[in-house]
């Protein structure tokens, strides 16, 4: 059964080229933002990951700007 599904993509992809060339044209340049914006989650959210009582646990941040003028 999934041989016949992939010759029915396979026929598909050779008889609609240009649809089938925005497809995976789309695909590619959508995949790796998903892919990068799962990093950047995954690293936000795992910190202090090993700590008994993380959810009281909270980061603290700040930024200095110095204008020389």
């Amino acid at each position: 059964m999934n041989f016949l599904f992939l010759k029915l993509a396979f026929r598909n992809i050779l008889k609609n080229r240009l649809n089938a060339f925005i497809n995976i044209l789309a695909l590619q340049l959508a995949s790796p933002p998903v892919f990068f914006i799962f990093l950047f989650i995954n690293y936000e959210t795992g910190f202090d990951d090993f700590q008994s009582n993380k959810e009281r646990i909270f980061r603290v941040m700040g930024a200095f700007n110095s204008d020389d003028r």
